[in-house]
């Protein structure tokens, strides 16, 4: 048997498959049925490929030369996911600039993926870092803009000093108790810092909706469900006794609300400086610096010094700040109304109380108002009648001895809408999305800040807005971001003479990702 040497053959034949272009596809062949194999793009943010690569890249080699023995003409693109935060903190532990860096690094990644034969059309090779294809990132942006779906405004961030960058909820996770980055388990913190924000809230109706028609795992469908998170009930005012302010709740079971005894916020709701009494700012202070960026099973609190009025009966009820209060929920403000203690005895109450209302109530309401001494009313009667259990609602005047959930909610929030103090409504889990990133490495925000306030989108024919070049771009507490150290960059003069400062923001890694299945389709 002749030696079998693969070496020489796989060379022979990959030197073949390049010089005759055997996978390079006609887009206008219309004799052949189309067929399109996408596997998701590397960063090269590594020296090499690694087993993961070239397992799934196996896999979709192995479909695409399937197809085409089924003669059909297929598309397998290939390119590079060159921006962000994996390559640039990978060119800061090495010491290496981002450009060299990435370039070094596709040149080798593109060797192996050569030697490992995969059938790719090279003539559609794409790379997000090359201002070729960041122009079109900026134009999509621009178009996004123009519709009033991005946004420049100051709202609440997680922040990495270490990384000097904003983060997003799934670039952070938590480690004993305390919120650090993904990459590289730094302390993460919560600031106010003003970022551009694309209004993907504005779909979630869509969303939502479309779900239906997806062939997708329910598994799947119900975890993006709850991702947008649909959430109907009632938003309730109540109103602080001694100053012209309202704290507005939200909340699922209006029905209850005659057993509220306090409210509680969150350590971030806006109002806080407002509404604490001066003998206790100390107090509040440290308690919301405690907790702003830290997560605990026990739950803790600290009273306001200050109290709202309740909307159906005038009581005053205090105010605390509490740690589990989520800020990002509904308002960041809750009711606690706790249940009085023999209703606990049932698992539920069919059609009057559930399971998880009484789980919930009983690991935050009741704990929390045993806790700290707070009233406990007794708004529900559990009546027995041999196995069958009832429920019905006492000490509440407008829905006294009810037995409906569905109808006690019905008269309550009537009440409220007509007296001005409440209204059905509802809100989404779903947050806008943050689109700004303090860092370097990454397509510019074509934007003018004039010092007149304004804000301007360069024209079409100025994009692209090439990154400037930056030897130092690491992370400085000195700078907002990097960019800002390029002075002659930032600072620009229109024609008339206004003075202005381009946007030192640059996007996040997936503003080029988001659209490399169509680049694929356009390139050249």
């Amino acid at each position: 048997m002749t030696h079998y040497s693969c070496q020489e053959i796989e060379k022979k034949w990959q030197e073949y498959w390049t010089k005759n272009s055997t996978f390079f596809t006609n887009l206008t062949d219309k004799t052949k049925p189309k067929k399109y194999i996408l596997a998701m793009f590397p960063y090269p943010s590594g020296s090499g490929l690694h087993v993961g690569h070239i397992r799934n890249y196996t896999i979709t080699d192995t479909l695409a030369r399937f197809y085409r023995l089924k003669g059909y003409n297929v598309l397998m693109p290939i390119g590079w996911d060159a921006f962000g935060l994996p390559a640039e903190q990978y060119a800061i532990q090495t010491n290496h600039h981002p450009v060299t860096f990435t370039n070094t690094n596709i040149q080798n990644f593109k060797k192996q993926l050569l030697r490992m034969g995969f059938s790719y059309d090279w003539s559609k090779e794409i790379n997000t870092s090359e201002p070729a294809y960041y122009h079109w990132t900026q134009w999509i942006f621009c178009q996004i803009y123009r519709q009033g779906l991005a946004e420049y405004k100051e709202i609440p961030v997680y922040w990495c000093e270490k990384l000097g960058t904003v983060l997003a909820n799934e670039e952070i996770k938590t480690i004993d108790n305390k919120k650090v980055s993904e990459r590289g388990n730094f302390p993460v913190v919560e600031k106010n810092i003003p970022q551009w924000v694309l209004k993907i809230t504005q779909y979630a109706p869509q969303l939502l909706a479309n779900l239906a028609g997806l062939d997708w795992p329910n598994s799947i469908k119900t975890l993006q469900k709850n991702w947008i998170g649909l959430n109907q009930g009632t938003f309730v005012n109540f109103p602080l006794t001694d100053k012209n302010l309202t704290i507005t709740v939200f909340t699922k079971s209006p029905q209850t609300l005659y057993g509220v005894t306090a409210l509680a916020l969150s350590v971030n709701h806006p109002l806080i400086a407002q509404i604490s009494s001066p003998d206790r700012q100390i107090k509040i202070n440290d308690f919301c610096a405690t907790w702003k960026d830290k997560e605990s099973q026990e739950i803790y609190g600290e009273f306001t010094g200050n109290y709202v009025q309740h909307p159906l009966t005038n009581e005053k009820l205090p105010i605390w700040i509490t740690n589990f209060v989520i800020s990002e929920y509904g308002t960041g403000a809750v009711m606690i109304n706790a249940f009085s203690p023999e209703i606990f005895e049932y698992q539920e109450i069919p059609d009057f109380v559930s399971e998880k209302e009484l789980k919930q109530n009983k690991q935050i309401d009741y704990t929390f108002a045993t806790k700290y001494n707070l009233p406990i009313k007794k708004i529900f009667q559990i009546d027995k009648q041999g196995e069958k259990i009832s429920g019905r609602f006492i000490n509440s005047p407008l829905i006294n001895n009810l037995d409906s959930k569905e109808k006690a909610i019905e008269i309550i929030n009537e009440n409220l809408e007509k007296t001005q103090k409440g209204h059905k409504g509802k809100f989404y889990h779903l947050r806008d999305w943050i689109f700004s990133r303090q860092r370097y490495w990454g397509e510019p925000i074509p934007v003018i800040h004039w010092e007149n306030n304004q804000k301007e989108l360069l024209s079409e024919k100025e994009l692209p807005l090439i990154l400037p070049p930056l030897n130092d771009f690491t992370p400085n507490p000195l700078y907002y971001s990097p960019l800002q150290k390029t002075e002659k960059w930032v600072n620009v003069e229109n024609k008339n003479g206004l003075k202005g400062k381009r946007d030192v923001n640059v996007m996040p890694q997936w503003a080029g990702s988001c659209w490399y299945y169509i680049a694929f389709l356009i390139k050249n």
